[in-house]
């Protein structure tokens, strides 16, 4: 993917957890299987922080495809 249009870091605490969340907004890549035609926003949420005071990271990223977005305001 190219650059992120947008990004956004947010940061949780809750009980015994760290959470940091990375957000990234993208325009959709040129060749998208026709099924997502219409697409106008490709986000990515990546998730790492301590639990029980051990590091961690997520293990995958998070994909979401938004029809409806020209821009994610944050």
């Amino acid at each position: 993917m190219n650059n992120p249009i947008q990004d956004f870091q947010h940061t949780e605490q809750t009980r015994n957890r760290l959470i940091n969340q990375t957000v990234k907004v993208f325009t959709p890549p040129p060749k998208l299987d026709s099924l997502w035609i219409g697409v106008n926003s490709v986000i990515t949420v990546f998730r790492h922080g301590t639990r029980d005071n051990q590091d961690y990271q997520s293990s995958d990223v998070t994909f979401y495809l938004i029809p409806f977005l020209k821009r994610f305001a944050f």
